[in-house]
């Protein structure tokens, strides 16, 4: 045996990032694999090792520098790479098979274990895939539990990972330790001031908030030299998922949240309903041919779409400032920035309130709305009672499968237990079914009342306008002034518009000279743009 020419191999060796649990240094590697050359009449011509490495994938940079070594020929007649087991090499059997493995064999190349009894023969070579295919199991199992642990984590509303550009790592000790016997802690977010980073980057969210283009805040990033934590300047991918990154707005939304906003345990940097808002426009962008205005509106700029700048005829739009003392003041201005100022939205939104007030449906729209609304009712009514006829049904059904039971319990067909058992299910569907007809009861009780409640709600536009959603006051505003109202911000006032001949305006005002062709009384020392 020792006259016999050494077979030449090299020694890989990796040391991952929980090697403590692992239990094999690199000391033990290397020490394993010259034991298992000097047994079989090897000569280790060189060793590899990655330190800090997973082997999920094969982006290992001694890993790749072997192989690449291999390819060259740098050791003529080199027969077998030696590891101490597989899972040192590669702990996913596709990432060996299409990354490693094809590698090694187009250069005559296999593969030896220190642990497992791998060889060229067909039983080695099932012992290998064998081997491979455990240390995936094994690691997968691992993921599930590290991913599940991050889950609920993340659902209690602590960070799981990189902190977003502009927070920082605040650290909580959980009171429990880990399996190493250290202090064991969950991680919130903060602002990060270094060089006013949080700030700079809560200015960038608001801007986006405000109408800036992405394009436009990849050069004022540029301008500010705003930089991320490898010190590169924002680009437009970074910025892009900046301003609609929950994290700032005090939320986490990601994978480990199915998808869902959980409270985070820090205040936001910007209020949460701009991130939501950005998002909404985010997605308006991407989705081709779609009108973009609904989906770039705000609630406290309801009527940015319905206002005329009364000097150019343009949309106002809306933005928030800051003032002296720091704080953000919500207004609408004009988008050509006339040097004519801007109103602040609860002064605009109260004379909105109240010329909404002297505005009312005319009786040919009453009319029209209770017919239609009796219609409805009608076809509503029609469709609940073939429901409830299916739910009542049903409830039947169940009386009859329990007393079926009853009679295989009094048979001695099944015990009491089962008895029980199955009495537990259809109670819970007894109670599923029932709380359905009560809501199909409820739709039944729509009256001439409900109608009339209905249509009170439309002869007071100002109070519905007042109570609703941005949806709702959107639709009233467009209902009452389809080509919209002009607004002079010099002197603060609405000017004359048309309103839909669906209403009609109660005014004990006189009108001023000019206006009797007007259908809404301009306030005085206004007039409808040209």
């Amino acid at each position: 045996m020792n006259n016999e020419e050494k077979v030449k191999v090299v020694g890989y060796m990796r040391v991952s990032t929980d090697r403590q649990t692992d239990g094999v240094s690199k000391d033990t590697q290397q020490a394993a694999i010259q034991k298992y050359a000097d047994a079989n009449n090897m000569e280790v011509v060189d060793w590899y090792w990655d330190g800090g490495f997973s082997a999920k994938t094969a982006k290992r940079p001694e890993l790749q520098r072997m192989l690449k070594d291999i390819e060259s020929k740098k050791y003529m007649g080199l027969a077998h790479v030696v590891v101490y087991n597989t899972s040192r090499i590669s702990r996913n059997l596709i990432s060996y098979a299409a990354d490693i493995g094809t590698r090694l064999a187009s250069k005559g190349v296999t593969l030896r274990s220190t642990q497992e009894a791998i060889d060229d023969t067909p039983t080695g070579k099932l012992m290998q895939n064998i081997a491979m295919s455990m240390h995936q199991f094994d690691n997968d199992l691992k993921s599930r539990l590290v991913r599940d642990n991050m889950k609920t984590t993340a659902l209690e509303g602590w960070w799981t990972t990189i902190p977003p550009v502009g927070m920082k790592i605040e650290k909580h000790y959980t009171g429990s330790l880990n399996a190493s016997g250290k202090k064991k802690y969950h991680a919130a977010l903060a602002s990060d001031e270094t060089n006013n980073l949080g700030e700079e980057i809560a200015n960038i969210i608001w801007k986006y908030h405000e109408g800036m283009s992405v394009a436009d805040l990849v050069r004022y990033a540029e301008k500010r030299n705003i930089r991320d934590k490898k010190s590169k300047l924002l680009n437009h991918n970074a910025i892009t998922r900046i301003v609609v990154q929950p994290a700032y707005g005090g939320y986490i939304r990601s994978s480990l949240t199915d998808g869902e906003l959980v409270k985070a345990k820090w205040d936001g940097i910007v209020p949460i309903d701009v991130i939501l808002d950005n998002i909404k426009r985010q997605q308006g962008i991407r989705v081709v041919g779609e009108k973009r205005p609904c989906l770039r509106d705000n609630p406290q700029y309801p009527l940015k779409n319905v206002l005329r700048c009364f000097h150019c005829g343009r949309n106002l739009r809306g933005s928030a400032p800051k003032c002296g003392s720091g704080i953000r003041s919500p207004r609408y201005h004009c988008p050509d920035r006339l040097g004519i100022g801007s109103v602040k939205n609860d002064i605009l939104h109260e004379q909105f309130e109240e010329l909404l007030q002297g505005i009312t449906p005319t009786a040919e729209t009453l009319k029209l709305f209770r017919t239609i609304l009796k219609r409805a009712l009608k076809t509503s009514v029609r469709s609940v009672n073939a429901d409830l006829k299916e739910q009542r049904e049903l409830l039947n059904d169940l009386d009859r499968q329990q007393q079926k039971a009853l009679e295989k319990l009094i048979n001695e067909q099944i015990t009491r237990q089962e008895k029980d058992v199955f009495d537990k299910v259809i109670t819970e569907k007894r109670a599923t079914i029932t709380q359905e007809i009560t809501r199909l009861e409820g739709q039944k009780l729509l009256s001439d009342k409900a109608i009339d409640r209905v249509l009170d709600l439309m002869e007071a536009p100002a109070r519905v306008w007042h109570n609703g959603d941005l949806a709702t006051k959107q639709l009233i505003q467009a209902m009452v002034f389809p080509n919209g109202i002009p607004y002079d911000l010099t002197e603060k006032k609405l000017g004359t518009s048309e309103i839909s001949p669906l209403y009609s305006v109660i005014s004990t005002k006189k009108a001023p000279e000019g206006a009797e062709n007007t259908s809404m009384v301009a306030p005085a020392g206004i007039e409808p743009a040209s």
